[in-house]
């Protein structure tokens, strides 16, 4: 039996709310739910953030029939239309939430899956850990929008059972005929992926504020764990050599880590400093107050980087 529409909404928003919370799951705006009603799809507004649904008006309805219409012309470019006056807008990846059969579609980027898919040997784990009577698929890279709605789109013409995505680079997508559903089988994957391999590491002192001879503060990251960046060797080397891993760490912290050997080097530089700034075995700062949405994203960075080893191969998203 259908799923009243009223119902599906109001568990979409309480799931949201609880998920949205936990930033090992959700960080900040990223991810996205949707589901669909007869010829309207209800997808997630861009940049409003999950853990929300239950305060404010997140969703919204976008002409599905117009949608499917395009993307059997191949018309990938298509731009949404929206039923209702608003001054939100659709997510960008809206039109592969409508290229997926399900009712209701999940799209996040957590952490336990983000740490195999940043690898590049990403399919031959998954495949080795997760449930075997599973239908999934694995979609390499594709830059979110057009191009990875139409990978996807794609791969659902050649294995039309899937209920699973795991995009290489970028998170996961799940579809299922309510979000009890898809909420069985997210717990079920980050059981299967999760393994005992997290690294911790402690400082034992507090990094403060740092104040160079041009009057300028360096305010120190109120996220304690995160100066083990630059106090471990391990993990600074990477900040270096792998950072650009996936879509929203880019768009919120930029293209590269600006890190400095030392506060000497740091202080010789006659450019403008970076927003945010590594100083190896001195802390990580910052030259003007981060937004929520900066900070959670790099925790997510710390969070997927700490369940690497030295003897794993990273893969980075091109300059391109």
């Amino acid at each position: 039996m259908k799923e009243p529409l009223r119902h599906t909404k109001e568990s979409i928003e309480c799931y949201c709310k609880k998920i949205g919370l936990d930033t090992k799951l959700v960080q900040g705006a990223g991810g996205n739910v949707s589901w669909k009603d007869q010829d309207t799809l209800w997808i997630k507004a861009s940049g409003e953030w999950l853990a929300e649904a239950s305060k404010k008006d997140i969703f919204l309805p976008i002409d599905l029939k117009h949608l499917k219409d395009s993307i059997k012309k191949s018309d990938f470019d298509v731009i949404p239309k929206v039923l209702s006056k608003t001054k939100l807008r659709p997510s960008i990846e809206t039109l592969f939430h409508a290229v997926m059969p399900h009712r209701v579609v999940l799209h996040l980027h957590p952490i336990v899956p983000l740490s195999y898919l940043v690898r590049k040997d990403c399919f031959q784990m998954i495949e080795k850990k997760i449930n075997p009577s599973l239908h999934w698929s694995l979609i390499k890279y594709e830059k979110p929008g057009s191009l990875l709605a139409q990978e996807i789109s794609k791969e659902m013409i050649r294995n039309p059972k899937t209920d699973i995505l795991f995009l290489q680079n970028h998170g996961i997508i799940i579809g299922g005929k309510n979000i009890n559903e898809i909420d069985i089988i997210f717990k079920g994957l980050i059981s299967d992926l999760n393994e005992d391999n997290h690294q911790n590491f402690s400082l034992n002192n507090k990094v403060e504020n740092l104040l160079l001879e041009s009057n300028i503060e360096l305010i120190s990251v109120d996220i304690p764990k995160i100066h083990n960046l630059v106090f471990n060797n391990f993990l600074y080397e990477n900040l270096k050599k792998n950072w650009a891993l996936y879509p929203d760490h880019v768009v919120f912290l930029g293209h590269k880590a600006h890190c400095y050997d030392s506060l000497e080097i740091l202080m010789e530089k006659k450019v403008p400093l970076a927003e945010l700034i590594f100083i190896k075995n001195r802390g990580v700062f910052t030259t003007s107050k981060m937004s929520l949405a900066k900070l959670v994203q790099l925790k997510c960075y710390y969070d997927v980087i700490t369940r690497q080893g030295e003897e794993i191969e990273l893969n980075l998203l091109s300059e391109n």
